[in-house]
This record gives structure tokens, sequence and C-alpha cells, in this order.
């Protein structure tokens, strides 16, 4: 009997935690508020401040970037941007060549900002948003490589 007890705790166990990552991978997000963002961004580990209602900004990378939220929430976009880098257009028009997923421009001041955009009409799930701010971090490092 103590044995049987023991292997439907172990199921009990199992089944919970499956229900749970199943529901992570089932449940659609189609709009997010600044602070169930920031909540997100924290549940993943950054330390994200809000700047208003439609941006966080926090650390990545060692680098300050912002998260903007678009549409009334529905569409989610990260950037960061750098000042006196020597970035001409021909480097910004060889990185969106090469790169699919992540844009690259020179603004008026001729600095260079990289952007990634996600929209979420129709819904996504949580690991698909885990999975763009992993793109977010990888185009990052790859846009700074570029830089030098």
């Amino acid at each position: 009997m103590k044995k049987f007890v023991c292997m439907l705790a172990v199921v009990i166990l199992c089944v919970s935690a499956c229900s749970v990552a199943f529901a992570d991978s089932t449940t659609l997000v189609e709009k997010m508020s600044v602070w169930e963002l920031r909540d997100f961004l924290a549940d993943e580990g950054y330390r994200p401040e809000v700047e208003n209602d439609e941006t966080c900004q926090f650390k990545l990378n060692g680098l300050t970037v912002q998260v903007f939220l678009y549409d009334d929430g529905s569409s989610v976009q990260f950037h960061c941007g750098w000042s006196d880098t020597g970035m001409t257009m021909g480097d910004v028009n060889r990185w969106n060549s090469e790169w699919r997923l992540a844009k690259a421009y020179l603004d008026g001041d001729g600095d260079p900002h990289l952007e990634l955009d996600i929209d979420l009409d129709g819904g996504i799930t949580m690991q698909r948003l885990r999975n763009f701010m992993q793109n977010c971090s990888f185009f990052l490092d790859k846009f700074v490589s570029n830089m030098d």
C-alpha cells in the first residue's frame, strides 16, 4: 500500500508539472501592459525599470536596451541605440542584407540603432515571447561584433 501511495504521488507531481508546462505552451498572449511586460522580463532574469506606460528599460549583455509596446500593447519592439560609433550607411546596409528578423538604421545624427519586432495579434505563447528575447540577445551580440 505504501508503494502504491508513493507511486500515486509521483504520478500526480508529474501530471501537475506537465499541466503547468502545457498551459505555458498553449496560453496565448494577445496584448501586454507595461506592468505585464515588466513582470515577464523580471521572471526571465532581467531587471527592468518601467519608464512610462509603453516602455521598459534594462541591461542586456552590459548594454542599456528598451522594450516598447505599440498598438495598445499588441506589438512589442526591442531597441538599442549607440552614439559615436563610426558606423556607416554601408555597414548598416550590409547588416540589413545579411540578417533577417532584426533591422538596423542610422538616425538623423548618424547614430546606429538595432530593432526587433514581434506582433501579438492572434496570440503567441509565452515560450515564443521567451524565444523573441533570446533572439534579441543573439542579434544584439552580432550587431555589436559588427561594430568592432
